[in-house]
């Protein structure tokens, strides 16, 4: 028999394991069973369970090397059936390397060499706001390795919010969460979010100026609600004429400016990002298949591509594969449109990623459009946001047309980070300032509303502390000759709003609108049922029409009763001269 000594090298990603042998691969089989027991203080305990199998009689395992990067481990242990195989351990910096020897090594083929691996990775969830995030590696790509992986976490960090890989399966354990990963077929890194939701506060500047000498309307662009974030408007000053919604739901708060005047903006309040409800949305599809600035959905060069593409998938996997972040744009963003991304891939911004897929899922009749806003990121480098720029990052959304949704992906962060799949569903940290779908530039997001001389940022965003549970009251509905107002007096805004037979879909904070309503006219009030998602209750209003007409049916008897008066007295005044 022939005695090999064979190394592997087990790289642990963001402290994790991933198994990369040096030489010889086909001369041993592989599996790998990972257990990760999360503390409530973000540390782990690990468990491996590393089953190596020969494949020849004439060859056999007699040492092993582990490598682990990331903060140094502690309380190390390796062992076979024979006892401790742990013969030296060489920390230098955030790399750990473990060396086994094996006394009694399996020999023969198909004889297992059995190690059993445990150690404490500190820090290895990372907090953020009211999230925890851990990140499992990209797996070995020879067929020879297999892994899977179980977590189990403390019901402190809240359910699975998002995971980038489909989950074998999730069950609750003495009061902790049990998360099974079989495989990990896509070879790709696997990040998992626990928390039901995220907060953040935001305060915001606004700059708006009118250099002509007339009076004109204009408007800013608030962060909204969507199917994935609820939206608190604490504060607005100077208060709006109006906050409108249009039709992609951005919320348009209005002001009008006299002749050469300029005013300043400042909103503040907080954002609930939660996991995306998937409610039907009906949408008129057409307003989403057009060609716009940034989206040359006609484009020869764009048509030839879409020819082999066919889902949003492919369209998001070319996308991801086509194009290279340029880091060294990050500072002087521009936006350039998706056919300049499509024939200059290696000079992308997230611009250009949401732009592409827009343009190329469009061009293949699939409703799409782009998004906005402020995406949280802990790393610049693996999830890069421009730090210089009050318009953060952008992503976008495609129409799934059998569940009649909009789903939200990110192809920019998922060649960031070099495989987390942002494609299935986004994490809890991409908070939306704007939606371009019926215009592909309007309106501009929060950030974008600065004076020309203004260097300082305009956007103030930070995980807060405490969730804001603002009081909802009922709205107040007012006649105005036959005309009724309805007014929303709340920080929150009110959804599926009905009043008796009248329907709103959304009514914004601090808003108001018209609505016709049918009533009796002979009835001194007006009874009204109003109902939405955060309330019930109903109100009657006095029936100002009637009281007008009893007035003016009043007053005309009155003078009518004079003017009688009158004439009967001159009338017998004459009589009796």
């Amino acid at each position: 028999m022939i005695l090999l000594n064979m190394q592997f090298i087990l790289a642990l990603i963001l402290f994790l394991f991933s198994f990369k042998p040096t030489q010889a691969a086909n001369e041993f089989s592989t599996q790998e069973s990972i257990n990760y027991y999360l503390q409530p203080n973000g540390s782990a305990n690990v468990n491996s369970e590393i089953i190596i199998t020969n494949n020849f009689s004439q060859i056999y395992l007699q040492e092993y090397q582990v490598t682990l990067s990331g903060n140094q481990i502690t309380n190390v242990q390796a062992t076979d059936k024979s006892g401790n195989v742990l013969s030296k351990i060489d920390q230098n910096g955030n790399v750990t390397k473990l060396f086994l020897s094996f006394s009694n090594p399996a020999i023969g083929k198909n004889q297992q060499q059995k190690i059993n691996l445990s150690y404490t990775i500190p820090n290895f969830s990372t907090k953020k706001g009211k999230t925890w995030e851990i990140t499992l590696p990209q797996t070995n790509n020879n067929t020879n390795h297999q892994t899977s992986f179980s977590i189990s976490s403390p019901k402190e960090f809240g359910d699975i919010s998002f995971s980038s890989l489909k989950l074998s399966s999730v069950h609750e354990v003495n009061n902790r969460n049990e998360i099974v990963i079989d495989a990990n077929p896509s070879n790709k890194k696997i990040l998992i979010i626990f928390g039901n939701s995220q907060l953040f506060d935001f305060n915001i500047d606004y700059y708006l100026e009118n250099t002509s000498s007339v009076s004109v309307q204009t408007e800013i662009a608030l962060p909204p609600d969507t199917n994935s974030q609820k939206i608190i408007i604490s504060q607005i000053n100077p208060q709006p004429a109006n906050i409108i919604v249009d039709t992609d739901g951005n919320w348009l708060a209005q002001y009008y400016l006299s002749g050469n005047s300029n005013i300043n903006v400042n909103v503040q309040g907080q954002a609930n990002l939660h996991s995306n409800n998937k409610n039907p949305i009906t949408i008129d599809q057409s307003s989403y298949l057009k060609e716009q600035e940034y989206w040359p959905i006609n484009s020869p060069k764009i048509k030839a591509i879409t020819s082999n593409l066919s889902t949003p998938k492919s369209i998001y996997n070319f996308t991801v594969n086509h194009l290279s972040y340029d880091y060294n744009r990050l500072n002087q963003a521009k936006r350039m449109g998706g056919e300049f991304a499509l024939t200059n891939p290696t000079q992308s911004l997230c611009t250009e990623f949401a732009d592409l897929f827009v343009t190329l899922a469009r061009s293949k009749n699939i409703p799409a459009r782009e998004i906005e806003g402020y995406a949280y990121s802990l790393d610049d480098k693996i999830k890069p946001t421009n730090t210089n720029s009050d318009v953060l990052h952008a992503w976008a959304q495609y129409y799934d047309q059998n569940q009649n949704t909009w789903i939200s992906v990110d192809p920019t962060w998922e060649k960031t980070t070099n495989g987390i799949d942002y494609f299935t569903d986004l994490d809890l940290n991409h908070f939306t300032f704007a939606i371009h779908g019926v215009s592909s530039n309007y309106p501009p997001p929060a950030g974008a509303y600065k004076s020309t001389n203004q260097k300082s940022k305009s956007l103030n965003i930070s995980f807060a502390d405490k969730k804001i549970t603002p009081e909802i009251v009922p709205p107040t509905i007012k006649m105005n000759h036959r005309q009724f107002i309805i007014y929303n007096p709340n920080q929150v805004s009110l959804n599926n709003l009905k009043i008796n037979n009248y329907f709103i879909a959304t009514l914004p904070p601090y808003s108001h609108q018209n609505i016709q309503l049918k009533y009796n006219f002979f009835s001194p009030k007006i009874d009204l049922e109003i109902t939405s998602d955060e309330i019930n209750t109903n109100l009657n209003i006095q029936n100002r029409l009637l009281i007008i007409a009893f007035v003016v049916i009043l007053i005309s008897f009155t003078i009518i009763s004079i003017i009688g008066s009158i004439i009967f007295i001159l009338t017998k005044h004459e009589k009796n001269s």
